[in-house]
């Protein structure tokens, strides 16, 4: 089935192509399985690790298994990034439009950000709990009768709720396909279409995720109505769409000719 069994590590070099003279880094990159019966070796990879990249599989969609890979990072204090694989199979199995995908995107990422921020409340309510039990000030909360929500000591940690939230304009998501070699962040795509739109790549890159399309008239981006079927979310028009051309180029039927085209736009598309 070729799944992961046991913790294995590799070392890799990374540098800052973006930038003009970056230094080389060593990353110890540490894969850890993702099937449930092998969450021991999460733990102890989760403990040796600095940070952490969180996968899930688009077409299965947050998994148990999930959830427990959160609670360990969350207990453990490591940073985590999110990257949402598999997201060929949208397009080659599936069959969904552009449109469809965008949907089951921000499905799973309002999924996986739900799972982290009921882990805030759980540590946030715990905390008072235990801080009410020590102080005698509720008796009722130690006789197992709940905690007082309505009481002005429970304040919840917005800063710790706002470093776990995943938000693809922030760049802690990524989108790809392991299996095809291929992922990207917003970031990146915005540095590709940001010259031929005439806008800022920071600009761009904090609309192309959301409730945003891209009125061609006036060349601004505008907050899209729930109720407008007309007008696309800039991430389906800017994004997902050009995916979609390259699989149908290549995978459904061969056309050479836009793969050629499509080949010469992209700077890093070699032979």
């Amino acid at each position: 089935r070729q799944i992961t069994m046991k913790s294995s590590s590799i070392a890799l070099q990374w540098r800052n192509s973006t930038a003009q003279e970056s230094p080389t880094y060593i990353v110890n990159l540490i894969d850890s399985p993702g099937h449930v019966d092998f969450t021991s070796e999460v733990s102890m990879a989760a403990r040796l690790a600095d940070g952490a990249l969180v996968v899930v599989d688009v077409v299965e969609g947050v998994a148990a298994q999930t959830r427990t890979v959160l609670r360990q990072a969350w207990r453990d204090r490591v940073r985590t990034c999110l990257l949402l694989n598999k997201v060929d199979r949208l397009i080659i199995e599936l069959e969904l439009t552009p449109l469809e995908a965008y949907e089951r995107l921000l499905k799973i990422l309002e999924q996986v950000n739900a799972v982290n921020q009921q882990l805030v409340c759980e540590e946030v309510m715990a905390r008072d709990a235990e801080a009410t039990m020590r102080q005698g000030a509720a008796e009722s909360a130690a006789a197992g009768e709940g905690i007082d929500l309505a009481a002005p000591e429970l304040q919840f940690d917005l800063a710790a709720e706002e470093a776990v939230t995943y938000s693809p304009e922030r760049g802690n998501v990524a989108f790809g396909s392991a299996s095809h070699g291929w992922a990207f962040c917003l970031d990146g795509f915005a540095r590709l279409i940001a010259g031929k739109m005439g806008a800022k790549p920071a600009n761009l890159q904090r609309v192309l995720w959301g409730e945003f399309s891209f009125n061609k008239k006036t060349k601004r981006a505008q907050f899209r109505s729930p109720t407008d079927t007309k007008s696309k979310p800039m991430f389906v028009e800017f994004v997902l769409q050009q995916i979609f051309a390259v699989y149908e180029a290549s995978y459904r039927s061969l056309n050479l000719e836009l793969l050629t085209k499509m080949q010469s736009q992209i700077a890093g598309w070699k032979d």
